[in-house]
């Protein structure tokens, strides 16, 4: 374990440029946050090129080849949290071709999700049930800020993610789109074939009027209650559990 002493230390301004998307671009790394964060990405698989921990760390440290410690100061300084952990990690952030993203099987597309708590939310579901991958159209928020991993818990590792400017028609799939309209089909109506892509769209517009026109199906969740509408986290939970519910093999 290497110590860093000096804020001028190349890794610690490495992990500070980090914070800027720009930066995290170009780099094609992120920062994450927190042991559980750091272990449960490394886990599902994510690269961990460095570890950083504070002098009085004494959780548990992945597998990795470098790592430094520093000073309680010099460490909180460099952290987003509250209450720090003691751990950070620099950790690739690399997107996919969109062949390994759709590959027979469920396949989620997000258009203009905007708030990287909901997004990271996304990735963790559709994690947790089974997905191929994750198709992000343009004006999507940065899959890799901190706050979106942070949100996924470190499913943004497990599935691997595309980015695409426009909606992909990709041959075999149906593209089963989310929306408000009364025209669409109710939700416990709708059959998912194996090949599926759910569509999720803006918070505060839904799908823009191209990428509905472009999908197959226009889906409804029923809502008894009378709110007037769900969360885009909440209703991709609902609408993935039931293509799930559906299609048993994975």
């Amino acid at each position: 374990m290497i110590e860093i002493t000096s804020t001028e230390n190349q890794i610690l301004r490495h992990i500070r440029k980090l914070s800027v998307h720009s930066y995290r671009a170009k780099s094609g790394e992120t920062v994450l946050e927190g042991e559980r964060l750091v272990c449960d990405s490394a886990r599902y698989g994510g690269e961990i090129c460095s570890v950083l921990v504070r002098e009085d760390y004494a959780g548990k440290i992945p597998l990795c080849e470098k790592v430094y410690k520093t000073s309680a100061k010099l460490f909180d300084a460099l952290t987003e949290t509250k209450t720090p952990q003691g751990i950070l990690a620099i950790a690739a952030a690399k997107l996919r071709p969109l062949e390994e993203v759709a590959r027979g099987g469920l396949t989620v597309v997000c258009d203009r999700v905007q708030d990287p708590g909901n997004l990271g939310t996304i990735f963790r579901t559709a994690h947790a049930f089974g997905a191929d991958g994750v198709i992000l159209l343009k004006g999507c928020v940065d899959p890799f800020s901190p706050k979106t991993v942070r949100s996924s818990m470190g499913s943004v590792f497990a599935l691997p993610i595309a980015q695409a400017e426009e909606f992909p028609r990709i041959e075999g799939y149906t593209a089963f789109c989310g929306t408000l309209s009364e025209k669409a089909k109710p939700l416990p109506f709708v059959t998912f074939p194996k090949a599926s892509m759910i569509v999720l769209g803006n918070e505060a517009n839904g799908a823009s009027a191209q990428v509905i026109a472009a999908s197959e199906t226009h889906v409804l969740i029923p809502m008894p209650g009378g709110a007037e509408s769900l969360n885009v986290a909440a209703a991709g939970a609902i609408m993935l559990y039931e293509y799930r519910r559906q299609v048993q093999d994975v």
